[in-house]
C-alpha cells in the first residue's frame, strides 16, 4: 500500500503483512518490484504519472478518483476489475438495508429534522465537510439534514476553497485573542441529554476577525471497533 503511514490505522484493522511503499508522490518502486504483484491499482492523481514504470512491473489499472463522495462508483469499479462484482452488490445491499433500518428507527420518511455538522480538526486548520464527500453521502442516504453552512454541493464548495468536499473556517477566528472554555454554560445546555455529563465535549468562546463573539462546540470521540452505520444513542 502507499499514501498513508500504517500507524494511522485504528487497531481493529489488521496491518500484518502490509508493506508501506511510501508517500503517494514518492512510491518506492524497488519495494514494489520485490513484492512481485499480480496486479497494481492506483488513483490517477499519483499512479498516472509513473504508469510506464508500474506497467513494466505488473498489469496496472488507474482509477479515475475525483473525491471521496464517489465511493460507490469507485467501489463498483474496483470490484469489476477484481472479478468480485457480485460481492460488491451484496455489500451494497447490506449497506442499503442498514440505512433502511436506521430510517425506521428514526421514524422518518426519508428526511429528518435532525441536523448533523461534520468538522475536522487538523494541526493548523479547522474545516467543515459539505454534503459532497464520503460522510456527506452517508448522511444524505440516512435522511439527516445539514446546517446551511454545510448544505453545499460540489460547485459551491469549490467556489469557497477549491476543494470539492470541505472548506477552511479557521481563518474566520482571531486566534491572537484568548479563547475561553464555557464549562458551566455547556452543562446547562447538556443537562437534559440522554448521555449525562459530557467530559469529551467542550464549548469554547472565540472571537471572529470582525470582533464578533463566537461559540464553538467541540466533540471528541474515539472509536476502536467497527460500529453500525449510526449508534442508537442520540446527541444534542
Amino acid at each position: 500500500m502507499k499514501g498513508a503511514p500504517l500507524n494511522n490505522f485504528t487497531p481493529h484493522i489488521p496491518t500484518k503483512g502490509i508493506v508501506d511503499l511510501g508517500d503517494s508522490d514518492a512510491i518506492n518502486l524497488e519495494k514494489l518490484l520485490a513484492l512481485k504483484p499480480d496486479l497494481i491499482m492506483g488513483i490517477k492523481l499519483s499512479a498516472a504519472q509513473i504508469y510506464p514504470q508500474l506497467s513494466q512491473i505488473a498489469p496496472t489499472v488507474v482509477v479515475e478518483f475525483n473525491h471521496s463522495g464517489e465511493w460507490k462508483e469507485d467501489f463498483a469499479f474496483v470490484g469489476k476489475v477484481l472479478g468480485k462484482s457480485e460481492q460488491v452488490k451484496q455489500v451494497m445491499a447490506d449497506y442499503s438495508q442498514r440505512v433502511e433500518d436506521f430510517l425506521q428507527k428514526m421514524n422518518t420518511d426519508g428526511k429528518s429534522n435532525t441536523q448533523v455538522s461534520v468538522v475536522r480538526l487538523y494541526p493548523e486548520t479547522i474545516t467543515l465537510y459539505t454534503k459532497v464527500g464520503f460522510i456527506g453521502t452517508i448522511l444524505e442516504d440516512a435522511g439527516l439534514s445539514r446546517p446551511p453552512s454545510q448544505d453545499l454541493d460540489l460547485e459551491a464548495t469549490e467556489r469557497i476553497s477549491g476543494s470539492p468536499i470541505q472548506y477552511n473556517i479557521s481563518r474566520e477566528a482571531d486566534w491572537n485573542r484568548p479563547y475561553e472554555f464555557l464549562d458551566k454554560e455547556f452543562q446547562k445546555i447538556a443537562k437534559d441529554s440522554e448521555q449525562g455529563r459530557r467530559y469529551a465535549d467542550k464549548l469554547v468562546k472565540v472571537w471572529h476577525i470582525d470582533g464578533r463573539e463566537m461559540w464553538l462546540l467541540i466533540h471528541i470521540e474515539i472509536q476502536a471497533i467497527p460500529e453500525d452505520i449510526f449508534p442508537q444513542g442520540k446527541r444534542i
